[in-house]
């Protein structure tokens, strides 16, 4: 149901309410002609534009960006680190040890060239809300690889993991990479993920199949910077 509005159509009326105006006489048509609002009824509260809700939540989001910072991860940071992967679901428990070995590693041993970063939202001692591990393909191009990205289960759908990945792409492109490489695990449990990538701008450039195990292939994703 629609009618017009000085020039504007209210196309999201219903029959019931078509019914309200025309018996309250604010809208008439004459000679078969559509129906034209009056003034009282262009100035009817259920026929004004509702800009609050996106203004509040504009205000909400902008809120949330200014309370959210990222910054380069430091070795006070690598407990953090290991409990967001494992409540995240990327690590379970048992596979930690490895990733503990990385993460001292990336601080103190040869993987330096390993940059990790985190992200508070709010308080600065906070617990952490998201992390990231990017690094240089060797052999290679100007070409990276994102290695770890994460954001705890409660925050996650609110943005934290695009503003993380977007914070990892603008690094990359003032040191002038050239392509990021991500890749990820091909089981059904990791189907947000995939489609998280593939919102974000990335292509399945390829996929080896029983890569971790038989049944689970790895699956590359690309986008050039």
């Amino acid at each position: 149901m629609s009618a017009a509005r000085g020039g504007h159509v209210l196309s999201d009326g219903t029959m019931a309410l078509f019914n309200r105006l025309r018996r309250r006489c604010l809208i008439i048509s004459q000679g078969g002609r559509p129906y034209r609002i009056f003034q009282l009824g262009r100035e009817s509260p259920r026929l004004q534009l509702d800009t609050r809700r996106p203004a509040n939540k504009d205000k909400r989001k902008m809120t949330e960006e200014e309370n959210r910072a990222i910054r380069p991860a430091t070795a006070e940071d690598q407990s953090a680190i290991l409990d967001l992967a494992v409540a995240s679901g990327l690590f379970q428990e048992h596979e930690a040890g490895a990733l503990a070995e990385m993460l001292a590693d990336a601080f103190t041993g040869g993987l330096q060239d390993h940059h990790w970063i985190v992200m508070e939202q709010g308080a600065a001692a906070s617990p952490l809300t998201g992390a990231a591990c990017f690094a240089p393909e060797v052999m290679s191009d100007r070409v990276w690889n994102l290695y770890f990205i994460a954001v705890v289960p409660q925050d996650q759908g609110r943005g934290l993991g695009t503003a993380l990945l977007t914070h990892v792409e603008e690094t990359l492109r003032r040191q002038d990479a050239r392509l990021l490489l991500i890749e990820t695990s091909s089981l059904d449990s990791f189907e947000r993920t995939r489609r998280f990538y593939l919102g974000n701008g990335y292509e399945e450039e390829a996929r080896i199949r029983d890569f971790y195990r038989a049944g689970e292939d790895k699956v590359v994703f690309r986008k050039l910077l």
